[in-house]
């Protein structure tokens, strides 16, 4: 948890920093195309990266090495390959539209593309870190270590009198990347246990990606519903809209922060209830998360919408006129809070199923959401499409969890 807070704050100052050094244009020709390269990063690693978290603490718990030897090397192998044919295909694609993409993405898109198997890697090595109980390694690398290593290469970049562009920013940031991955690589390797090293590994991949393809289908869904507001507002409006959509949702992700460490601790609970038919605990434990969650974050909310405008102005004073798309981001958040972690409850409950259509469909609806309402309203469009998408899956995954649950996972008084 404390790793997780120091994160977030140096997420977001490392967002502001470079917000300075870069000015409103490059720092939104960065954003966008560090989303795309992090959006690709996805299909990549095939849903391996998610089913490393279920196979790796099974296999440790049973001492079953050679399918722990086999796991982390053929995850491994498949995420690297996977990558490698992701970035391949996306090239050819950014080479084939041409001129229809604006000169200034190109050079950034393609660094963007160059940093995804690295992405991919650290997301799978973080997992297979979890997997271990080595909370640490798993969170270390990613959340402290990438973002000082980015920082120090822009600061030496501003030292020396050079233009800190999103293509040089992109640059220091597959640098950075590479850096870490090996350490966190060879770190991993070393503290391997010895029986895991030595065994010869037993292959399961079929089995294995049975496991994995469904959680990439429900993963990838969830992420194009947060990814696509920034990418389409990159692609109908220019790299200055996405630097303000973007600051004003770096401010909103401190209330995420509260959503999601409550759900980290809590989630396994919802499995271990069910599976032992303690239907009573379990409505009663999800209301009690609820509100662990809600209450936090209703007060974060109120000091957002407090200090909202002099936390956009420390990204520079033209970013203030993203305050009311903060004002939509916090709203949308403690809608969020309100409802908790009802995606969850039904992976958790044998209803991942209905929760991936739940998804799905409303992934779409964002695409076309934001597709109508980006041309004529800009940013403001963009957050009203991104809200209106969550309205919609909040009100899905409550009625899908009353119905299959009896649970009434909303926001409710204490009896």
């Amino acid at each position: 948890m404390v790793i997780r807070v120091v994160g977030a704050g140096l997420a977001f100052a490392t967002q502001v920093l470079l917000a300075r050094w870069m000015g409103e244009t490059e720092y939104g020709i960065f954003l966008f195309a560090w989303t795309f390269g992090l959006l690709l990063a996805l299909p990549s690693s095939l849903g391996l990266t998610q089913a490393a978290l279920r196979f790796v603490p099974q296999y440790l718990a049973r001492g079953e090495w050679d399918r722990l030897s086999g796991v982390i090397r053929r995850f491994r192998s498949l995420v690297s390959v996977g990558a490698l044919v992701g970035v391949g295909a996306a090239a050819g694609v950014v080479f084939l539209l041409g001129e229809k993409i604006e000169a200034y993405y190109v050079l950034p898109l393609y660094l963007a593309m160059a940093a995804v198997p690295m992405f991919a890697l650290l997301n799978l090595y973080s997992e297979f870190a979890r997997g271990f109980g080595w909370l640490g390694l798993a969170f270390t690398p990613q959340m402290i270590v990438s973002p000082l290593l980015l920082l120090g290469g822009v600061w030496l970049l501003v030292t020396l009198g050079w233009t800190s562009t999103g293509a040089s920013v992109l640059g220091i940031t597959c640098i950075a990347s590479l850096v870490v991955i090996s350490a966190q690589a060879i770190v991993f390797e070393r503290r391997l246990p010895l029986a895991c090293r030595q065994v010869r590994p037993a292959y399961r991949s079929r089995d294995w990606l049975r496991v994995a393809l469904p959680l990439l289908l429900r993963e990838g869904f969830i992420v194009l519903l947060v990814y696509t507001d920034i990418l389409m507002l990159g692609a109908l409006k220019g790299p200055d809209d996405v630097a303000v959509y973007g600051a004003a949702a770096k401010c909103a992700s401190v209330m995420r922060l509260i959503f999601f460490a409550m759900s980290a601790t809590s989630v396994p609970h919802f499995a271990a209830l069910h599976a032992q038919g303690r239907h009573e605990e379990l409505r009663s434990f999800v209301q009690s998360v609820i509100r662990w969650i809600f209450v936090p974050s209703l007060l974060v909310a109120a000091g957002l919408l407090a200090f909202g405008k002099p936390m956009l102005g420390l990204f520079g004073p033209t970013f203030v006129e993203g305050y009311t798309v903060l004002s939509i981001m916090v709203a949308q958040n403690l809608l969020f809070a309100a409802v908790g972690p009802c995606v969850s409850l039904l992976e958790m409950t044998g209803n991942q199923d209905a929760s991936a259509v739940a998804c799905a469909g409303t992934a779409i609806a964002n695409v076309a959401l934001n597709a109508a309402l980006i041309p004529s309203h800009g940013i403001l469009g963009a957050a009203m499409a991104t809200a209106i998408s969550s309205v919609l899956l909040s009100i899905a995954t409550v009625v899908l969890v009353k119905r299959r649950l009896g649970i009434f996972s909303v926001i409710s008084p204490v009896h």
